[in-house]
């Protein structure tokens, strides 16, 4: 008659609160971090009087120490102050990008690109 009698005959296996502490760290719960990946986004001054829409493909090209984006041939926007990811990102494609036009201020002034 010992503790191992007692946990075979009362039912449920005696457990450290501990080890349920460590079961429900594992768990998923609702408020867990997901890390998704997220675009990388520059703002760029627009340069011609229509503005290319939201959705268009673009190309962001860095010429010299200048950022600029292209729709085929004619020079839409130029971006100024590039974070320095966005620069290596460039750095390492040979100095281009696609871009996704996802917002164009009221004005047609200034637009947000996403880089992919």
């Amino acid at each position: 008659m010992g503790l191992d009698y007692i946990r075979t005959t009362r039912g449920k296996p005696w457990r450290k609160q501990w080890a349920q502490g460590l079961n429900l760290m594992n768990e998923p719960t609702l408020f867990d971090i997901a890390f998704n990946t997220r675009r990388r986004t520059v703002s760029a001054f627009v340069e011609v009087e229509n503005p290319p829409a939201n959705g268009a493909e673009l190309l962001l090209e860095l010429i010299g120490s200048d950022a600029f984006v292209f729709d085929g041939q004619r020079r839409v926007a130029r971006v100024e102050n590039l974070p320095d990811d966005v620069l290596v990102l460039l750095h390492r494609t040979d100095n281009i990008a696609l871009a996704t036009v996802e917002h164009v201020s009221l004005f047609g002034d200034m637009m947000e690109l996403s880089l992919k």
